[in-house]
């Protein structure tokens, strides 16, 4: 069983906001770990430290590639 606190199912909604914020008309002043911030809030999702890095780190990988890490048919 995995952990929830591990569990990729748990933060993809926050990832999928964090990159429709950062996406976003006018979010070019949003900073990556504001729109985590916003993300988490928005979805009540709390996130432990030992996530923000891995989710950080795909945001930016989408957002500078334009495809999501793992699925370059998406």
């Amino acid at each position: 069983m995995i952990d929830p606190c591990d569990d990729p199912r748990t933060y993809a909604p926050v990832l999928g906001r964090m990159v429709e914020l950062l996406g976003a008309p006018g979010s070019q002043q949003l900073s990556f770990g504001k729109a985590l911030a916003l993300a988490s809030i928005a979805l009540a999702t709390p996130i432990p430290l030992h996530m923000e890095g891995p989710l950080l780190t795909a945001a930016f990988e989408i957002i500078s590639s334009g495809k999501i890490p793992g699925l370059p048919e998406a």
